[in-house]
Order: C-alpha cells, then sequence, then structure tokens
C-alpha cells in the first residue's frame, strides 16, 4: 500500500497534534487551579493560546510528522 504525502497530509497532522497538547494545556488550568475561581473561562484561553504555547505545539507536531512518516516508511 502506497501512501502518499503532501502538504494536506501535513497540514492535519500537525494541526491534530497543536490540538492536542493545547487543549491539554488548558485543561491543566482547571484540575490544577479550583474552577469556581475568580478567572474566566475567557480568561483561561488567553492564557492558553500564548504565543510560546503556540510555538511549542507546533514544534511538537512538526517532530511528531517526521517521526511518523520515518515509521510509515
Amino acid at each position: 500500500m502506497k501512501h502518499e504525502f503532501g502538504i494536506k497530509s501535513f497540514f492535519v497532522e500537525v494541526s491534530l497534534t497543536m490540538f492536542l497538547l493545547l487543549t491539554n494545556v488548558f485543561m491543566g488550568f482547571f484540575t490544577h487551579e479550583n474552577l469556581a475561581q475568580q478567572d474566566s473561562l475567557i480568561y483561561r484561553i488567553e492564557n492558553t493560546l500564548t504565543i510560546q504555547n503556540i510555538l511549542i505545539a507546533f514544534v511538537a507536531g512538526v517532530i511528531a510528522y517526521i517521526v511518523i512518516q520515518s515509521i510509515r516508511k
């Protein structure tokens, strides 16, 4: 079975990895902090979607893509 890997595959796999990592960070706010605190949902989303977190998620997504492609070969 031959797989075609292109920009679409790269985008989907990196986006999925970024989504999973960022939701993990977001859920960390709810497990490490009390939900009844003053912090609103918007505040927590803003703290999750920082440039640093997005950059870390993107780099991890690219690394995951490279590892998955090397395993498939």
